[in-house]
Parts: structure tokens; sequence; C-alpha cells
């Protein structure tokens, strides 16, 4: 008796998917190594993705249902209207950018740098936030810093001014 041994095969070239799966793999490398906060919401605000950084900042897990997409600002922050600006703003240009004072899921307060765009899935379904930010805390004491020093050197070119004026006044 011979049998004969029937084997169908296709065969298909994935190199192109591999290089897409490898190009995604070093943007969710790029993305969790950054230094800044980032994190991907819906546009109903329900938390997609934080990166650890987004996660320590704002003392969070990857899991914190956030209800709406400012739930990371102060009240008093929210209270102000910018919330309306922002949402203004995404709506009309897809971007805002500024400064925030934010807050912590423990209630800290503390100034950040935000950067916060809009877009749509490839269906035009569904939008989705997209954000960065950074604490500016020691930033903005460094600059206080700055505009301190530089009062108090004008004040002493000032007084310095005056003294040499009088000085010049009661020599003559």
């Amino acid at each position: 008796l011979t049998e004969k041994l029937l084997l169908i095969g296709a065969m298909q070239d994935i190199t192109e998917r591999k290089d897409k799966e490898s190009q995604l793999l070093m943007f969710k490398q790029l993305i969790e190594s950054s230094s800044q906060a980032i994190r991907v919401s819906s546009d109903n605000g329900q938390l997609i993705y934080a990166n650890p950084a987004h996660q320590q900042l704002f003392l969070h897990s990857q899991t914190f249902a956030v209800h709406q997409f400012d739930d990371f600002l102060s009240k008093d922050f929210k209270a102000s209207g910018v919330s309306q600006q922002i949402e203004q703003s995404l709506g009309q240009a897809k971007h805002w950018s500024g400064e925030a004072e934010s807050q912590r899921t423990d209630g800290s307060i503390f100034p950040a740098y935000v950067s916060m765009s809009q877009f749509n899935d490839q269906q035009n379904k569904q939008k989705y936030r997209f954000s960065f930010c950074y604490d500016a805390s020691e930033e903005i004491a460094q600059k206080e810093h700055l505009r301190q020093a530089k009062r108090e050197a004008e004040s002493a070119s000032r007084a310095k001014s005056e003294f040499l004026s009088s000085m010049s006044h009661e020599l003559r």
C-alpha cells in the first residue's frame, strides 16, 4: 500500500506587520520612559492610558477612574472658568496649552504646564484627548527668585545712584 501525503499551505509575507509591531513597541517605550506625565482619555473623560510619570505625579494607578477630562485640575482653577476656555479651544483648534493649577488624588495642589490635544479615531466616531504635563513648581520658584533678585539689584542701583548724586552735590 502506498499512501500519498497531501500537504496544502499558504504563505504570507509579514515583514510589514513585524515592522509596524516594532515601531509600536518603540513608541510605547518612548511614552513609558518619558519624564512628562502623559495621558489619553476618551472625550467623556474615561482614562484610557496614563504613563508611569502621570501615575507618579498625580498619585494614582492605571485603573483610576476619571469622570471628566479636567478631574486633575484644582477646584478653584475649574471655578475660574478656564475649563470652559479649554473646552472651547479643544473644540475649535483641537489644542490647548498653558499653566494650570493641578490637583493630585490626595488633594495636594501644584502648578503644572499642560499641553492638550483632541483627535478622532480612524472612523471619526470616537474623540480622544491626549495630554502632556509636568510639575512647574521648581520652575516657577526659580522665576520668582530671579524676579526678586532683579528687584533687589534695581533697588541697590537706585540707592547707589542717589548716594553718588548726593555726594556729588555735597562735594560742590
